[in-house]
């Protein structure tokens, strides 16, 4: 999951996160407190960021970050269980 995991701050919150659930690149976007933690494909880290901020600003929403974060122990979690099932 190395640099696969994005961390997004925007505003309204319900846009962002459906633009990011759109993108071709995004495999899951799940909240954490403010934040909304994206999964992207292998090697589309640096894409969907710039891509993602591109949209939400043409869509009217403001990104106040996009960035690749280390995972956590809550995104490790996600993707095992969405193997198991």
């Amino acid at each position: 999951m190395e640099g696969r995991i994005l961390e997004l701050a925007g505003a309204p919150e319900k846009l962002i996160v459906e633009a990011a659930r759109r993108d071709p690149g995004v495999e899951t976007a799940e909240r954490f407190g403010n934040r909304f933690h994206l999964r992207v494909a292998p090697g589309q880290a640096d894409a969907v960021i710039v891509r993602l901020s591109e949209t939400i600003r043409t869509l009217g929403g403001v990104v106040q970050s996009l960035h690749v974060i280390e995972p956590q122990l809550e995104d490790v979690f996600i993707e095992l269980a969405e193997d198991t099932a």
